[in-house]
């Protein structure tokens, strides 16, 4: 192993391990750069996204719409809706 390696390796942080910066500041220039929500679903949103897999036919169209997000965002709620869940 080369010194640049063992250098490398010493930099990593383990898990639970002190450091980073403990108050990070997002700056105007930073939150413009950030995804934007898409759509007028109202409501706030889970901390966590998933995905899922279509049938190829299927992932052609949905890929093509201008507003995926939105569309899949709207259907998974109708069918929510539909099924007594929502």
């Amino acid at each position: 192993m080369g010194l640049l390696s063992v250098w490398i390796l010493s930099m990593a942080k383990t898990k639970g391990a002190k450091g980073g910066n403990p108050h990070p500041v997002q700056t105007d220039k930073f939150l413009e750069k950030q995804f934007k929500r898409q759509g007028t679903t109202e409501g706030a949103l889970a901390p966590k996204s998933f995905s899922i897999r279509l049938p190829i036919e299927l992932d052609a169209v949905v890929r093509s719409l201008p507003n995926r997000t939105e569309w899949i965002r709207r259907a998974i709620i109708a069918a929510a809706e539909k099924d007594g869940l929502g």
